[in-house]
């Protein structure tokens, strides 16, 4: 048997944390002893989660996932699944995955490289915890020790991820429950579960966990926090920041508008132009939009008490009721009249920017959410097409390595393929 290695620094924080400003910020973090890990099954994608879950799961847990597979991908509703990475790549493929070829590439990728000290990182681990076992034997076999860090989401981490998860999901009517509170509170509840069932399989390990504030640390600055908490070169990584993730209030309104809309299983161009309005609701509400004072504060007040919960009881055992008290936020009525009152300059800016013509039937929520979920069911509603403000096509380049190769124009790639295919820019 090989000689361990001295650590590896596992990060499996939540999603909303900054992942992806941490994973391209430490991407070819090399300080001689320690490295950003490249697995060879996915070595363009400083996002390890697919090779480590796929690994961990091992052939048994797979074939627990293949047979669930037809339920999940019937499933209206499969963001609420667990353990979804697996299903992700049988319906991405059509196979069932490899499990072996998974654990050899990633034994490989520890093997092949002389450095004492190995990052791996993937936000998808921690709500895929059926890996956890599994993935943190192998890492045990390689390791004198499991250097474990998870970024947590504050209150409002959650309600955004909530919403943009709802936005993107097949039926966004039938995605979201009707109790928005019911819904998040759900979310934190997980939010312990999960961690309280990685910090089982981290046992003896040591385990840092944070809470990632979108108040006072923007996507760049996540990378600063890890280095600090893990003894790294600040100076060796970069700092992304990343342009995929909208405002909270952004977020807030488009989510709000498309809970009125809704769009056929089988449209086949739904998901495409959904990505691309991503983009400009993004463009929209950056810097414009503000949510209403009142909702802000219970918004943000709700963060130290549903957080003191979560820190409390992911370490000891709870029920299920105790994770659905009245943490987060009681009722949607303020979106609905944040939206409404932004209707007509969001009506302008999509004419504008996008050549959307939605009529006089858009001008409340509802009217609004239906014709647009129709219209981004067409081929190609988007009459025009521009560059995002402060579009960079160094940084595209750097989030993209895959086009960078091609020697392919960034900005000519961004607007005929990337804004469809949800590329980080």
């Amino acid at each position: 048997m090989a000689q361990k290695k001295k650590s590896c620094i596992l990060h499996f924080g939540t999603a909303k944390t900054g992942t992806t400003a941490l994973q391209f910020g430490l991407a070819d973090y090399d300080d001689g002893k320690t490295v950003f890990a490249r697995l060879p099954t996915s070595p363009d994608n400083p996002n390890h989660s697919e090779p480590l879950v796929l690994a961990g799961f091992g052939e048994d847990g797979i074939g627990e996932c293949a047979a669930l597979f037809p339920r999940w991908n019937a499933s209206p509703d499969k963001l609420r699944w667990p353990n979804s990475i697996p299903m992700k790549f049988m319906q991405r493929t059509g196979e069932t995955p490899n499990a072996r070829a998974f654990r050899e590439g990633l034994e490989a990728s520890i093997a092949n490289v002389p450095h004492e000290r190995l990052i791996f990182s993937g936000e998808g681990l921690f709500p895929n915890h059926g890996c956890a076992a599994g993935l943190i034997a192998m890492l045990r076999d390689s390791f004198e020790q499991i250097e474990g860090v998870c970024y947590l989401r504050a209150c409002p981490g959650a309600f955004l991820s909530r919403f943009q998860q709802r936005l993107t999901a097949s039926h966004p009517a039938l995605f979201f429950s009707a109790s928005l509170r019911e819904d998040l509170n759900q979310l934190i509840y997980n939010d312990a579960k999960f961690l309280k069932l990685w910090k089982e399989a981290l046992k003896g390990e040591p385990l840092t966990t944070a809470i990632y504030d979108r108040q006072d640390m923007k996507n760049g600055d996540i990378v600063d926090d890890f280095c600090d908490r893990l003894g790294l070169d600040v100076n060796r990584a970069k700092r992304i920041r990343t342009n995929v993730s909208f405002s909270a209030e952004a977020a807030a309104a488009v989510a709000t508008l498309s809970y009125f809309g809704s769009a056929p299983a089988d449209a086949p161009h739904f998901e495409r132009n959904k990505r691309f309005l991503n983009v400009l609701m993004y463009q929209f509400g950056k810097g414009k939009l503000a949510l209403s004072e009142a909702f802000a504060n219970r918004l943000h007040a709700a963060n130290e008490e549903a957080l003191d919960w979560v820190d409390r009881e992911c370490g000891r055992a709870f029920t299920r009721e105790r994770g659905r008290g009245d943490y987060v936020i009681d009722r949607h009525e303020d979106l609905l009249d944040i939206c409404q009152d932004l209707l007509p300059e969001l009506l302008d800016f999509l004419k504008r920017a996008a050549g959307l013509k939605l009529g006089r039937r858009a001008r409340d929520v509802r009217g609004f959410a239906r014709i647009l979920s129709q219209q981004l069911c067409e081929r190609d509603p988007f009459k025009k097409r521009q560059l995002p403000q402060g579009f960079s096509a160094e940084q595209y380049m750097v989030l993209n390595p895959d086009i960078a190769r091609t020697g392919t124009d960034p900005e000519q790639h961004f607007m005929m393929h990337g804004c469809f295919e949800g590329r980080f820019y």
